[in-house]
């Protein structure tokens, strides 16, 4: 029994033995098998292309990387300060207008000049204000793209590896902060454009209320004459040397006169308001008296063909379509180099549309031809040359269209200061010294100063159109 007791004794050990040499023989396999892996993955061709060994022997080419790295690094930082400047300089070299001094907006409900109101927009106008801010958040990219070697060296600890990839070299960092140069002067070139759209609004506004004002004294004057025609018209009714019919004709004209001064008035309002909120000032600001209408001197060639030019190259809605070109074709060369990125996740994107902070390498080389991104935007380019084209076709035939009214109004101005208004102010004058030698009635003396008036009207909305001509063109061909 002992024996046999032993012997099972023997055999549960020589079992244990033979299970535990078989599980340390699948633990040893399994310790191959990930050294294997491990050893397969080391030695691959993606980690000798792309990952640095653990310990580099410091060489004259590696010290020339490091200072092109820092020489790269320092050129993003005056790029930085450059655009940062630029920037700060948009509002004052806007091309259009500018100030020289500070705004003043305890005078605003006394004494509104142009100027100081000009000034008052370019300082608290919300659209200008936010178009600063959007352009001044956008330097933060040039932070992102210093960042660089931070994010590598998380990459390489998360490989494992104590020096992160040759990626991207200076030359790379250079191209992407070329792109970030190129992003932000279309963003500084939007805010040009919001300032060159408010001082356009906000010149046009004030010349209107100008224009409103000299209108309700023609119409006051036109009111006051009816009112002393129609009482001349009653008096040789009275004395049956006029009829009726007359003095309905001047009922007539007093209401019309009438309401079209409260339409003025409407129209001044509405005016008010909207220069108000040129200015981010309350809807219920009674602005003060505003400067004497100029006679504004805007010579331009019979040719348009110059100033057709000059618009095309000035501006800033082609100028800004072109800095997205430039920042497209740098993106196409930039992805060439197997980079590929977005700005404003800060490093890189896969094809699938997910991103990562891993580098996405492409090993053909063909550069990529068939790659999504590099095809969309190619064809993007393609588009924004056509978008430029057409831009710069409208554009002609905006300036040709302003310079031909242009040229109309001055005609027709020139007509009524010249020739129309001394004429009538001539008639004026025969009638008066016919009324005093009793050869017409005092009523023939006021329809002709009604006449007078007439042409006056005509002649201010000549003005007018010329003034509004004149700063439309100015906004088109403004140098930026």
């Amino acid at each position: 029994m002992n024996f046999q007791i032993g012997g099972k004794k023997l055999s549960l050990l020589l079992l244990a033995s033979l299970l535990g040499a078989c599980s340390n023989s699948k633990i040893q396999t399994n310790m191959n098998e990930l050294q294997r892996n491990f050893d397969t993955y080391q030695y691959s061709s993606y980690v000798k292309a792309n990952l640095k060994a653990e310990s580099v022997v410091e060489t004259k080419r590696n010290i020339t990387n490091a200072n092109q790295m820092t020489l790269a690094k320092r050129r993003l930082s005056n790029s930085k300060k450059q655009s940062t400047n630029k920037i700060s300089n948009t509002v004052n070299n806007n091309g259009l207008y500018k100030p020289s001094k500070q705004g003043n907006e305890v005078i605003l409900t006394s004494l509104a000049g142009l100027d100081n109101v000009l000034t008052l927009a370019l300082e608290n106008n919300l659209e200008i204000l936010t178009a600063k801010q959007q352009v001044t958040a956008s330097l933060a990219k040039y932070d992102q793209v210093g960042f660089l070697d931070d994010m590598l060296i998380q990459y390489a600890a998360f490989t494992d590896t104590k020096k992160p990839v040759q990626f991207p070299s200076p030359g790379l960092l250079s191209l992407k902060s070329s792109i970030i140069d190129q992003s932000i002067e279309t963003q500084r070139l939007r805010l040009m454009q919001k300032i060159q759209d408010v001082i356009t609004q906000t010149r046009l506004t004030y010349h209107e209320l100008q224009f409103i004002k000299a209108e309700t004294l023609l119409i006051n004057q036109d009111i006051s004459l009816s009112k002393s025609l129609k009482k001349e018209l009653q008096n040789n009714y009275a004395s049956n040397t006029g009829d009726l019919d007359g003095v309905l004709q001047v009922d007539i004209d007093l209401a019309t006169s009438r309401n079209k001064l409260q339409t003025t008035k409407d129209r001044y309002n509405s005016q008010q308001v909207r220069l108000n909120s040129l200015l981010n000032r309350s809807p219920d600001l009674k602005i003060g008296k505003l400067d004497k209408i100029q006679s504004h001197k805007f010579d331009l060639n019979s040719d348009s063909s110059t100033t057709i030019k000059q618009a095309q190259l000035n501006r800033v809605e082609i100028a800004i379509l072109l800095s997205e070109l430039a920042q497209m074709e740098k993106v196409i060369q930039l992805s060439q180099k197997r980079f590929y990125p977005d700005l404003d996740s800060g490093f890189s994107r896969l094809k699938n549309g997910q991103f990562s902070t891993k580098a996405k390498i492409k090993k053909n080389k063909v550069l990529a031809k068939d790659d999504a991104y590099l095809t969309e935007t190619r064809e993007k380019v393609k588009a924004l040359k056509s978008k430029i084209a057409a831009l710069k076709t409208k554009t002609a035939d905006d300036v040709q269209q302003l310079v031909s009214k242009h040229h109309i109004s001055k005609k027709t101005v020139n007509l009524y200061e010249n020739t129309v208004i001394p004429k009538a102010k001539v008639s004026l004058e025969i009638a008066n010294n016919q009324y005093e030698t009793g050869e017409t009635n005092y009523a023939n003396v006021i329809k002709t100063n009604k006449k007078l008036l007439k042409y006056r009207f005509e002649l201010l909305n000549r003005q007018k159109q010329k003034v509004t001509n004149k700063i439309l063109l100015e906004r088109l061909i403004s140098k930026m």
